[in-house]
């Protein structure tokens, strides 16, 4: 029976992942386009937002993206957070120059911005901050995310396999586990977070050679 159950689930999740996603931009594209018709740019404007997270999200299978299209994908999250949450969610951020073409594996940053406003920013009624800065650290990049939200329930002051120890937090371990496939040891995740006083990310990897131009996704 639970091999027959499980064969069905397989079933399922392989069909699930036929759907071609050039069904939802199309989708996407019409109702778009309506809201155009009407003349209701607002929506229109947030469903092209979304519909660049969603292939942003995809990236036609590539595991890695460049940091110039990480800030441009945070831009587009971040205009759909800011109708959601309005002036309580402010975004900052900061890219030294020539660090535009280098590399990251994609799904890094975000998960970590999400979190920042969802568990640190939403509890406060007057909302708060999240930045981002990415600069070089000798012959490093650093990735450093900071919220002037509720931090953890406890100090916490943890890096690498250490983030292993937290409750729940799946997420957090998640990227620690893509950071040390992609980089073995030569990387550092490190988490600091005061109660009260938001939480501060910083993220150190090898400077990633700029590649050739990548596969259009569309």
């Amino acid at each position: 029976y639970n091999a027959e159950l499980q064969k069905k689930e397989a079933e399922l999740k392989a069909l699930t992942s036929q759907i071609n996603p050039h069904f939802l931009y199309n989708m996407l594209d019409s109702i778009h386009w309506e809201a155009i018709m009407n003349k209701d740019g607002e929506v229109a404007d947030q469903i092209l937002a979304l519909s660049d997270v969603y292939r942003y999200v995809l990236s036609h299978g590539r595991e890695y993206i460049t940091f110039q299209e990480e800030i441009d994908f945070q831009k587009r999250y971040m205009y759909l957070m800011k109708k959601r949450y309005g002036d309580r969610v402010t975004w900052e951020y900061t890219i030294e120059r020539g660090l535009e073409r280098k590399h990251i594996p994609k799904l890094i940053i975000q998960p970590l911005i999400e979190n920042a406003i969802i568990h640190g920013i939403e509890p406060l009624v007057r909302g708060g901050v999240v930045t981002l800065e990415i600069r070089k650290q000798q012959e490093k990049i650093l990735i450093h995310i900071s919220d002037t939200g509720v931090g953890f329930p406890e100090e916490t002051i943890m890096a690498n396999h250490e983030i292993e120890q937290l409750s729940g937090s799946f997420a957090l371990k998640n990227i620690n586990r893509r950071l040390s496939r992609y980089y073995l040891r030569d990387y550092l995740f490190e988490i600091r977070s005061i109660r009260k006083e938001g939480c501060d990310i910083r993220i150190l990897i090898p400077d990633m050679e700029e590649t050739g131009n990548e596969n259009d996704d569309r």
